[in-house]
């Protein structure tokens, strides 16, 4: 029976001889089943066989494996063919017990050792139980370390109209400011003397990001041109999209405008690069081509300089972060309105990626997101982030503006200012990223693929934070795939990030202790494009076997305690939707490519949020999916930010942290869940999750209804789960399409929809 090692792992790979012939090459790969954790770089055999690796990572485990498995393989001279010369399972119950596995091993040449010895493995591993784990509120062992003396300033959506939102009140009696995220980034910009740096998937130069839905705006192209003629250095990076690389081809597949962006932008003076996802020649056409072709830089960041209140004499960095894009579509507000603002504040800004319609008849694709600013300590390191991206892959092409000492404030001095602050902020910067994408220091707990330094801290502040978590998750994500290495069917190698392993662990823990705990995650009804496409029914079918996974595990373990509670008293799934009637709109056209939304006046409104709320005192917000993707660190380049505020941390649990991240999670409910009541719950006690569940229910009664009504927030996802965890559609189809709602397989590369 396998055993389940759970914690963390501690592996040093020095090398091995008696592998091969004197000048080919070896690499060597370390696999907990089919999850594999290690691979080397390609390293020349010398005498008698002898290769060095000497590769050292710490990796978080959650897997139930016998053993784990090392492999080494040669790759010919020429690098026409690979062979595997030897093989090594260390015993997983052996590692358990001990606590380590350590020496130099002889390995086989096959898998039942008939063929006798194929040389000597060196290898130590270290088992660290979660028993025997520390967690704080920083995450050691990444690159940025915890910044103490931070401010952030939380957005929800793009924009929030006055009294949009209900009051909510923290510990102190303050109200809560619902900040407006475009409108305070075009301020920041506008007050910008120095330097104004934009880093997004896509940025779009037609963008009015400052609107009040009658006259016409100033949009983001003209004023940074403007910007650069003020003296500011303005440099914006975007992903360069392979798919309209040609003269031939305008608009790329993902449609990021980014060759328009470019042309706009030549002989303004501001700088503008076209960053392709490259590659570093280690993994052949193919692999140059997949990493070209299907990966992206999705980090979405912009960095200014700004006053000082108070000084004339210095500057200081605001940086900003999140899920919001500079592009068309995400300006948006928690109405998130299908017709009625087509001739006002979406007039020039119509964006439906779902359906084939237009702004004469829509409906648009509502966008919910959120967003930060960061101030202090932390915004430096975003900075850093962007500059070691220029220094990667813009080279000589890209002249940043000097930091000097004589116009900025001194880091440690800013730092000490807001440290004053009761109601300041402790930040930490975390990244998905390798060096093919960004410059790295050498020493700053990295670790390695291929011989390639990679950071992938994002991953590595979930897991932590979910590990320590007491009462309650509060998860929004645009996707949530993940740990498929434990799928009941179909499991994959492709898509092993832990997040989805952990949360379900997690809660199966909290059973046996007979604790409260809850996790609400928040998810769109489908991916964005047409929902019978073969990469949306492919990535709804890998989500729906990450679910399915979580909830029989959770019935397992119900059933082993004696509980009649059901899988969804601890772990329930929504989605995003609103329902119009027809008087709400004067647009009321009927469309063929749409008719069915158009005749329900209804359309799911499209969560693009990347965040997870910890108890109400900690939130990590950015850029990155729960998926593979970006979660590797290898494929989409991501950053995120996990923060609290020290004088809002709950020691007990018996008292509401009170703080930002509570005020912020209460007014997101407010604005899905609209029942104000369920504000007033603890999140982590079965009256709240029945009271959200039952919200969720009742919209999704009202909005898949044949019956014309209004519903506008969240929806249950439409999943049926029995008492044993089994997962089923709760329809036929979602509503309006002909998709499944559980998904399918597909013959897409399934790097591309992980």
């Amino acid at each position: 029976m396998p055993v389940h090692l759970h914690g963390k792992l501690k592996i040093v790979l020095y090398g091995a001889t008696s592998v091969g012939h004197r000048g080919s090459k070896a690499y060597a790969t370390l696999s907990l089943a089919i999850r594999r954790v290690l691979k080397t770089d390609l390293m020349k055999i010398g005498l008698n066989g002898r290769v060095e690796w000497n590769v050292s990572m710490l990796i978080d485990v959650n897997d139930e494996v016998d053993t784990l498995d090392a492999f080494v393989k040669t790759v010919s001279r020429l690098g026409t063919k690979t062979s595997t010369v030897g093989m090594l399972f260390l015993n997983a119950h052996e590692l358990a017990r001990s606590g380590s596995l350590c020496g130099s091993h002889r390995m086989q040449a096959d898998a039942d050792d008939k063929l006798g010895s194929a040389g000597i493995l060196k290898i130590n591993v270290q088992y660290i139980p979660l028993r025997n784990l520390s967690f704080g509120m920083g995450v050691s062992d990444v690159y940025f370390p915890m910044r103490t003396g931070c401010k952030l300033s939380l957005f929800q959506d793009a924009h929030v109209h006055d009294k949009e939102l209900p009051e909510i009140l923290d510990r102190s009696e303050k109200p809560r400011l619902h900040r407006r995220a475009f409108e305070e980034m075009f301020g920041a910009m506008t007050l910008a003397r120095k330097l104004i740096y934009i880093a997004g998937w896509s940025v779009y130069t037609e963008l009015e990001m400052v609107r009040s839905g009658q006259k016409e705006a100033m949009q983001l192209g003209d004023f940074l041109v403007e910007k650069h003629r003020q003296g500011c250095c303005v440099v914006v990076l975007i992903w360069d999209d392979p798919t309209n690389n040609t003269a031939l081809v305008d608009e790329g597949i993902m449609a990021t405008s980014d060759e328009q962006t470019y042309s706009f932008f030549k002989g303004t003076g501001v700088q503008v690069a076209k960053m392709p996802r490259l590659d570093d020649g280690t993994n052949g056409f193919i692999g140059h081509m997949t990493v070209s072709g299907i990966f992206t830089h999705h980090q979405k960041i912009i960095v200014v300089d700004a006053p000082i209140p108070g000084r004339d004499d210095k500057r200081r960095i605001l940086s900003y972060l999140g899920g919001l894009d500079l592009t068309s579509g995400r300006w948006d507000t928690p109405s998130h309105c299908l017709w009625s603002t087509l001739r006002t504040f979406h007039k020039n800004d119509f964006h439906q990626a779902c359906l084939v319609t237009d702004q004469r008849t829509g409906p648009r694709e509502p966008w919910h997101d959120v967003h930060c600013c960061l101030e202090g300590d932390a915004a430096w390191d975003v900075l850093q982030n962007f500059q070691d991206r220029c220094q990667c892959q813009g080279g000589k092409k890209l002249s940043l503006a000097a930091i000097t000492e004589q116009e900025f404030i001194r880091r440690v001095d800013e730092q000490a200012v807001l440290q004053r602050d009761p109601d300041g902020w402790n930040a930490q910067i975390f990244r998905s990223i390798d060096e093919r994408s960004a410059i790295f220091e050498r020493g700053h707990n990295l670790i390695t693929k291929k011989g390639r330094l990679l950071d992938a801290s994002v991953q590595a502040a979930y897991v932590h934070h979910i590990r320590r978590a007491e009462r309650f998750l509060y998860i929004e994500n645009q996707y949530f795939i993940g740990s498929s290495h434990a799928w009941l069917s179909d499991p994959l190698k492709e898509c092993t990030n832990l997040i989805p392993l952990e949360i379900v662990t997690k809660i199966v823990n909290m059973i046996k202790l007979r604790r409260d705990f809850r996790v609400y995650i928040v998810i769109p009804m489908f991916p964005e494009g047409a929902p019978e496409s073969d990469a949306v029914q492919e990535i709804l079918y890998w989500q729906y076997l990450t679910v399915e996974m979580m909830y029989i595990r959770i019935a397992r373990e119900l059933k082993v305690c004696g509980s009649s509670a059901r899988p969804t008293d601890y772990l329930s799934f929504f989605c995003l939707g609103r329902r119009e009637y027809p008087e709400d709109s004067k647009l009321v056209r009927r469309n063929s490519k749409a008719a069915g939304a158009n005749h329900n006046r209804r359309f799911m409104i499209y969560l693009h949020s990347k965040m997870l709320i910890v108890d109400d005192e900690y939130i990590v917000l950015g850029s990155a999916n729960i998926n593979e993707r970006s979660m590797s660190g290898t494929r989409d380049t991501e950053i995120a930010v996990g923060a609290y505020q020290p004088a809002y941390v709950s020691t007990t649990g018996a008292i509401s942290p009170g703080g930002q991240v509570e005020c912020f999670r209460k007014s997101l409910w407010a604005e899905h869940f609209g029942d104000g009541s369920v504000l007033l719950e603890k999140a982590e006690t079965k009256i709240c999750m029945e009271k959200i569940r039952f919200i969720g229910w009742r919209n999704w009664e009202t909005y898949s209804s044949q019956e014309k009504g209004f519903v506008s927030g969240a929806l249950l996802y439409p999943y049926e789960v029995s008492e044993s965890g089994i997962v089923t559609p709760a329809a036929e189809r979602f509503p309006d399409s002909r998709a499944s709602i559980i998904g399918r397989r597909t013959m897409l590369p399934r790097l591309m929809t992980t």
